[in-house]
């Protein structure tokens, strides 16, 4: 008996591949391994797949199987600006994991959008705004009142798991309106943040891949910055990297508020530990180093770099101490290391309180079914009770 053939509109195809970030040849691998030629000849309109095929081509291309039978192209996400490395090393290149994820990205704040409306309230608009003629310092203290942040505070933060300073920071910069996503299945070496700065709930997103949660910290911070100067981005965060003028100056200036925002550099220099040093002094002990970063919640790096800003410590000592802790770390993907993850502990790092606080008022206003509820935070209803424990907790 002949399998019967999906009467899809071919254009549909090939925009769906296209988007996915798939070549002709990587794609037909991956569709159980068929040929290039009968990929393209389904993509010209020359042959049709089976529809058992077709539902393979969804689950590759990460779509619905309605949408292979549209009328027309659907819109498609925009890719937001990238600064990373020159073209040729990253920039320019999206892996099929990188757009899944800024298209996953897209596709939440749309259902948060959606959720204000069914509860008939206004979503707010991100307040914060800067421009690259600013000072960094002055700016960093703007962001550190405008969260809420003191230095008691946030050095009560420290915990034995490194987590807690991260939440905090992510819960602040939430309460000011912005949706902050962990992605999953994108490398590092690839992309360490991206943001959406629109006006209304803009977005961050930091990869889970970065194995020290003070790096996702930092990364938070960095893109915390795109968003006030309302430009979306794509970033590696790497300084030393090459890059157009106007592309490196904005990411050194928005790695230095992060760093300001973070460290600012008056409580730095009246910690004990740096005011034991002379000041003539310019090389560090690594103890001292780590204690200041523990209690910072910050990388060794950052402390250093501030410490570089402040003129306590030479470069020759920062790019050497720097090429130190660059040493690749173990692999993995998660926050917990030694077994698996629970679900709902995944769902909260995933998409933050803030949009499964919404998500969960709507279904309790009558709005979203369980199934629904479930649907939007990627996981099965069984979870959904533990989720919302965990939030009240």
């Amino acid at each position: 008996m002949a399998s019967i053939k999906a009467n899809v509109t071919p254009e549909l195809l090939s925009w769906a591949r296209r988007s996915a970030g798939y070549a002709l040849e990587e794609a037909a691998k991956k569709i159980n391994n068929i040929s290039a030629e009968k990929l393209a000849a389904w993509e010209e309109g020359t042959d049709q797949p089976t529809v058992k095929q077709l539902y393979k081509i969804a689950e590759v291309y990460k779509r619905p199987v309605g949408t292979f039978f549209l009328s027309e192209l659907p819109q498609d996400f925009t890719i937001p600006r990238d600064f990373r490395r020159l073209p040729g090393e990253v920039a320019g290149v999206y892996s099929p994991a990188l757009r899944r994820q800024i298209r996953l990205a897209e596709e939440r704040r749309e259902a948060a959008l959606e959720l204000f409306e069914d509860l008939g309230e206004e979503p707010p608009a991100f307040p914060l705004a800067a421009t690259l003629d600013d000072d960094p310092d002055e700016l960093a203290s703007r962001i550190r009142e405008a969260l809420g942040v003191n230095p008691a505070e946030q050095f009560s933060w420290r915990d034995p798991q490194r987590y807690k300073p991260f939440r905090q920071w992510r819960t602040r910069i939430e309460n000011l309106g912005a949706l902050i996503f962990q992605v999953t299945g994108v490398e590092t070496q690839e992309m360490l943040g991206f943001s959406l700065a629109e006006p209304v709930l803009p977005v961050i997103a930091v990869n889970r891949k970065i194995r020290n949660p003070n790096g996702r910290i930092f990364t938070l911070l960095h893109e915390f910055v795109h968003l006030m100067l309302r430009q979306s981005s794509i970033c590696d965060i790497d300084e030393e990297e090459p890059r157009p003028p106007e592309e490196q100056r904005i990411e050194v200036f928005c790695n230095r508020v992060a760093g300001a925002a973070l460290v600012p550099a008056e409580i730095l220099l009246r910690e004990e530990i740096v005011s034991r040093y002379p000041a003539a002094r310019r090389e560090w002990d690594e103890e001292d180093i780590k204690t200041l970063a523990l209690r910072f919640s910050v990388s060794c790096e950052v402390i250093l770099r501030r410490l570089l800003i402040a003129g306590r410590t030479t470069e020759q000592f920062y790019r050497r101490k720097r090429e130190e802790y660059r040493q690749p770390p173990a692999a993995g993907d998660g926050e917990q290391a030694g077994g698996p993850e629970n679900r709902a502990v995944r769902a909260l790092s995933t998409l933050g309180t803030s949009f499964i606080t919404l998500i969960l008022e709507s279904h309790h206003q009558g709005h979203l079914t369980l199934s629904q509820v479930s649907g939007l935070i990627g996981e099965r209803v069984k979870w959904v009770p533990e989720i919302e424990r965990r939030m009240i907790v």
